[in-house]
């Protein structure tokens, strides 16, 4: 089975979560809504409305390698054998080299 997991790693929690809302939170938008919305303007504002506690509980959100090895480790599992792992804010190297040397040679 195949997983596309989305995580937001960063220097620490709240550096995480701040990259998350950034780059994620247009994501939380009613589907519906945004076919009424005529402007980029418009789209933007509404995801205004959007919250950090939602995107909190929709992603993996920690500055900690071994909160996102659990979450890994609870979805092998489930019998999930191969990963997508998306990191969704723009710190791609350090998510890159710290998963790469730490997080992914840990798995079970």
């Amino acid at each position: 089975m195949y997983h596309k997991a989305q995580h937001s790693y960063d220097a620490d929690d709240d550096a995480a979560l701040e990259g998350a809302y950034e780059q994620w939170r247009t994501n939380y938008v009613p589907r519906r809504v945004t076919q009424e919305l005529r402007t980029a303007q418009d789209f933007d504002e509404l995801s205004e409305t959007v919250g950090e506690k939602q995107v909190d509980a929709n992603v993996r959100v920690s500055g900690d390698l071994d909160d996102h090895q659990e979450w890994l480790e609870a979805d092998i599992d489930l019998f999930v054998e191969n990963f997508f792992n998306h990191n969704i804010n723009t710190n791609q190297e350090a998510f890159l080299e710290t998963f790469g040397e730490n997080v992914l040679p840990a798995l079970k």
